[in-house]
């Protein structure tokens, strides 16, 4: 079954941004069911929250294909589906391994710009000394902040970019700005990737494949663009077929040397799927 998150306001319909998946799921031979995504994030009692959703009594498999959660609200919609008798592709582990970078990080890193980060806690406490400290490692390279989740890279030279990591000041205003914008939804702490030329069309879009794997096979690899080339991806499946996340999205992009880099990783569940895929294919692909 796949599950979705229902319309705010017509909770009997699915969200209107997921409708064409919904219809596609349905049209692959997909069980489908609705959930009160908001009611969830508010911490509402489940029974409310997924009393669309019908009771396995076989255990079968379930797919959640919807907006992003915060782990511990993954985790809340994870155990009450156990209850009734579902059971998540991923589990909590694995939600957190394809979401978060920090935890995916070493797993892919043969293949991911250099990364470091340091937890909410650390600079919170401390201020700015272990920022400092974590970005000694880059020297004075380009990086690039995020939380372990998301960036701010639409607002790219106020709270994204920075283009010397040993640069205190410049680091200190991106850094600011960017814990201001993220505000209450900062996840983790903050990530910081070496800043790598990537080849583009020239306009300031970045030449990007999307990838979809379940159980360590390829399901998609979409462009953003339309391009002749493609990544190599037999030296990446074989590494994916040891992935602890059994539904998850790799993001990839090339460098100006022609080397292909992992952009990000993330959970299959949260990821969106490309604009020129096809849909009612993809999900026939989820369905074999």
């Amino acid at each position: 079954m796949i599950l979705f998150p229902a319309d705010t306001l017509e909770r009997s319909e699915v969200e209107r941004d997921y409708r064409l998946e919904f219809e596609g799921a349905r049209a692959a031979g997909f069980a489908t069911a609705l959930f009160d995504f908001d009611g969830l994030r508010r911490g509402e009692d489940l029974d409310r929250v997924l009393w669309r959703v019908p009771e396995s009594l076989r255990g079968e498999a379930l797919i959640y294909r919807g907006w992003m959660l915060a782990a511990p609200d993954y985790a809340r919609l994870f155990h009450g589906l156990e209850a009734r008798g579902w059971k998540m592709v991923n589990d909590t582990k694995a939600y957190r391994f394809g979401h978060h970078a920090p935890e995916n990080y070493a797993f892919w890193q043969q293949w991911m710009p250099q990364t470091a980060w340091t937890t909410r806690e650390e600079f919170e406490h401390n201020g700015f000394a272990p920022i400092y400290e974590v970005l000694k490692a880059f020297g004075s390279s380009p990086v690039i902040v995020k939380d372990w989740v998301k960036s701010q890279k639409h607002r790219w030279d106020e709270a994204c970019f920075i283009p010397d990591a040993s640069d205190e000041d410049e680091v200190r205003r991106v850094v600011s700005r960017f814990l201001e914008l993220q505000g209450e939804y900062l996840t983790g702490g903050l990530v910081f990737r070496r800043f790598e030329t990537l080849r583009g069309d020239g306009a300031g879009q970045v030449f990007e494949w999307r990838s979809f794997w379940l159980d360590g096979r390829l399901l998609s690899l979409t462009p953003n663009l339309v391009r002749e080339d493609e990544p190599d991806l037999e030296t990446v499946a074989d590494k994916a077929r040891e992935c602890p996340s059994r539904f998850f999205t790799l993001d990839f992009s090339q460098k100006d040397t022609g080397e292909w880099v992992i952009i990000e990783m993330g959970d299959g569940g949260v990821s969106g799927l490309p604009s020129g895929v096809n849909i009612d294919g993809w999900y026939r692909k989820l369905a074999i």
